[in-house]
């Protein structure tokens, strides 16, 4: 009779298995490093991350631990998980796609979403935010591709954090979208409005 080991033997060192399984110990946080080490970073390392909530997490460890953290657009809403107003991001199509606007001319066919009731304006790329028209949409992408630039360009370490694996990418145009979200508005969304700042309404 075939048999199936769901559990097999292995030889790993402590170090290498996540602490707690196949009844490893809980790893010591001691982990060995090359002789030799060319990255160094240090508190006045510029330090930037995008990415997932973890991304959020690390960013505030890291400023709360004095490191030279990256921040721009602060009173934006989006930039609380990230080093610029880019939100949460989950996959490396979204995150390829940030650096394609940033440094390149990045023209979707479909750029804004419009809500149907409200008129709104939803940013589907960075999918919580929502403007009262077109104009204010376009003036703060523009603001916000000055201050990804900046943010990239600063980095010495950026930090990216995936989470989702999911990639739903436009077939005209191969933009990406991180989720399959609907306009974030109150028109029968589980979410309600959501202003600029982040904060529901």
């Amino acid at each position: 009779m075939a048999h199936s080991d769901v559990h097999p033997v292995h030889k790993f060192k402590p170090w290498q298995v996540w602490p707690g399984s196949y009844d490893n110990p809980r790893a010591d946080g001691i982990y060995p490093f090359p002789e030799k080490q060319t990255l160094k970073i240090n508190t006045s390392t510029p330090v930037a991350s995008m990415g997932s909530c973890f991304a959020r997490e690390i960013k505030n460890v890291l400023i709360s631990e004095g490191y030279n953290y990256i921040t721009e657009e602060t009173s934006h809403g989006a930039s609380k998980h990230a080093s610029a107003a880019w939100e949460r991001t989950y996959n490396l199509f979204s995150m390829r796609q940030i650096f394609e606007y940033t440094f390149n001319e990045w023209t979707p066919s479909v750029r804004w979403w419009k809500s149907p009731l409200s008129g709104k304006i939803q940013d589907p790329y960075r999918r919580i935010i929502v403007y009262e028209n077109e104009e204010e949409a376009i003036k703060d992408f523009e603001n916000h591709k000055i201050c990804s630039r900046r943010a990239l360009e600063k980095a010495e370490l950026l930090i990216l954090t995936l989470g989702l694996t999911e990639i739903w990418q436009d077939r005209e145009d191969g933009s990406v979208i991180c989720l399959p979200s609907g306009p974030y508005v109150n028109e029968g969304g589980p979410y309600g409005k959501i202003c600029l700042s982040g904060e529901q309404i």
